[in-house]
């Protein structure tokens, strides 16, 4: 017990603790300043307007997919500067993560044999726990894409490859992207108003 209270409170873990939030804080500073340029300058406002939700839609794809490795949510208050209804963005953007982690599961079901040839172990670890569990998989798919701040794709790839329909994954997919998108875009948007 004491030794992992050590490793939770190592200098290594806290150190980049406080980097994660330092980045975290810059991505949200930057994004809230763009926000700001945004909202004054006639241009930057025709710009975000001329891509639309389809925009939104796409970039969401690519941060989905990690591509892009800051959230497309960030932006919201952005995407409201330029015009944009934010009820429309949060559709725009769970409909685009939803893609990605539709993509994202697809990888690993098209993967399946070479994670049985590289890493079979592996694989037998995650498809026993998808046995003894079966009926967790659906709920804590749901909360994980909602509640984790983590990709998508470190729970849908595995259940890809160990080849769970993706049909029973629809739902709880589209319910945790919506609630996770509508609390984090609520909540940066009114963190930009609040401080704005």
């Amino acid at each position: 017990m004491n030794s992992l209270f050590e490793n939770i409170f190592s200098q290594k873990n806290v150190v980049r603790s406080v980097l994660t939030v330092i980045a975290i804080g810059i991505v949200l500073l930057g994004a809230f300043s763009l926000a700001n340029y945004v909202t004054t300058n006639e241009t930057a406002q025709l710009y975000i307007a001329s891509s639309g939700y389809g925009g939104i839609f796409l970039f969401s794809i690519l941060t989905g997919l990690s591509l892009i490795p800051i959230p497309a949510v960030t932006f919201t208050p952005v995407f409201v500067a330029g015009g944009l209804t934010l009820p429309f963005i949060i559709i725009a953007l769970i409909a685009g993560i939803c893609v990605a982690d539709g993509l994202g599961f697809y990888f690993g079901h098209y993967s399946k044999s070479f994670v049985l040839t590289k890493f079979p172990e592996s694989y037998r670890f995650v498809h026993n726990i998808y046995t003894k569990r079966r009926r967790l998989v659906v709920p804590l798919v749901c909360l994980y894409i909602a509640f984790v701040p983590l990709p998508n794709e470190f729970v849908l790839i595995p259940l890809g490859v160990i080849g769970i329909p993706f049909r029973s994954l629809v739902v709880p997919i589209i319910l945790g992207n919506t609630i996770n998108q509508t609390y984090l875009a609520l909540g940066i948007q009114n963190l930009f108003w609040w401080l704005g």
